[in-house]
């Protein structure tokens, strides 16, 4: 990759599918994820903090349920990530969340009590989070108050950091950014062979199917999340609405390739039926007579599972026969997948071998 990557998790923003997609072009011990990363295993904040250089040195990307600050405890990473999420929707999925997997929840007391709900990205951005069971002030490197107000000069420190992350996410509009930062880190297609959406719920979130005084009071706790979340937007859309259009062509056919990796269900796919319900895609894009978006998408596979039987000569005739005035993006997604080959080969040798037994 171009840049080491230190990813700060906002709660129910996709940051569990950011996790995978990496661990799956990298190899899981090559992501260090702060909290549950393995059956039984769990790094806690005080041990990522004494963490030996070399073992950060060894992990190019680094995530976790972070807040603004801690990615100066090891000299800083090339790459400071984030994603966001419409506040009512992330809160309401976070309420979702913890009745699921707790049973009965008093929705207002939790509502009232947790700092997540309570302009949690706010909080985070400032530098307030959790830290091993106490809440700390990371940009002080001092305790605080777990539902301390929140000034507007907090929010105004918020506002600071947001601009100065590097790569910005929206959940709502993961796919266009996750091609926009596939290009500047110089990766493969940033999508998940296995899970698009990791811990998806079965539909997705609707402020209709909770109680309407929850929302209201809800919109009210989150009032200054909703007004970052207004800049972060205004943000990605200029950054997607700037991209040339190979670039946006690209992202049309990304949501295409996710697309047929979204499964109505929890359960993992595996590799090869995983590339099968992307090569369905393909051939049904060509039957509706989209044969360019059918060749973008064919691309993306090739690049994204190395080691297929020959994926480049079926999308080229197929672009040849359909489409030749983009016979150049194929030809530019071969060099990258080269140029990628090359950086890891170690990691590539891994996802060829599984790549042909699966097919």
């Amino acid at each position: 990759m171009n840049a080491d990557v230190f990813f700060i998790h906002v709660p129910k923003t996709a940051g569990l599918t950011v996790r995978l997609i990496f661990a799956e072009l990298l190899g899981f011990d090559r992501v260090l994820k702060l909290g549950a990363y393995g059956p039984g295993q769990f790094l806690t904040m005080a041990e990522f903090r004494a963490l030996p250089p070399e073992r950060i040195a060894s992990s190019p990307v680094v995530t976790g349920h972070f807040a603004w600050g801690c990615q100066n405890w090891h000299g800083g990473r090339g790459e400071l990530a984030i994603a966001l999420r419409e506040p009512c929707e992330r809160v309401l999925s976070y309420l979702g969340y913890q009745r699921d997997a707790g049973g009965a929840v008093d929705t207002i007391a939790k509502l009232r009590s947790d700092p997540e709900c309570n302009n949690g990205m706010v909080r985070r951005l400032r530098g307030w989070g959790e830290y091993d069971e106490r809440w700390w002030d990371f940009g002080r490197d001092a305790p605080a108050e777990p539902l301390a107000e929140l000034t507007e000069r907090d929010f105004d420190i918020a506002c600071r950091n947001l601009a100065a992350a590097d790569t910005l996410l929206l959940t709502e509009r993961f796919v266009e950014g996750c091609v926009l930062w596939r290009h500047r880190l110089g990766t493969p297609p940033l999508v998940s062979m296995h899970d698009q959406f990791h811990n998806h719920a079965a539909r997705p979130t609707d402020a209709a199917d909770w109680p309407a005084d929850v929302v209201a009071e809800l919109r009210t706790r989150n009032a200054l999340d909703a007004r970052l979340y207004a800049l972060a937007r205004a943000r990605v859309e200029a950054d997607i609405g700037a991209a040339p259009p190979v670039i946006r062509d690209e992202m049309a056919a990304m949501h295409s390739f996710a697309e047929a990796l979204m499964q109505p269900r929890r359960s993992p796919l595996g590799l090869g039926e995983a590339v099968g319900l992307v090569v369905a895609a393909i051939e049904r894009l060509a039957a509706e007579g989209r044969a360019e978006t059918a060749v973008r998408v064919g691309y993306l596979l090739a690049e994204r599972v190395i080691g297929l039987a020959d994926p480049w000569g079926a999308v080229s005739d197929l672009c040849r026969r359909r489409c030749p005035a983009i016979a150049g993006e194929i030809e530019a997604a071969r060099e990258r997948a080269e140029r990628w080959a090359a950086a890891l080969p170690r990691c590539i040798g891994a996802a060829r071998t599984s790549a042909k037994a699966a097919v």
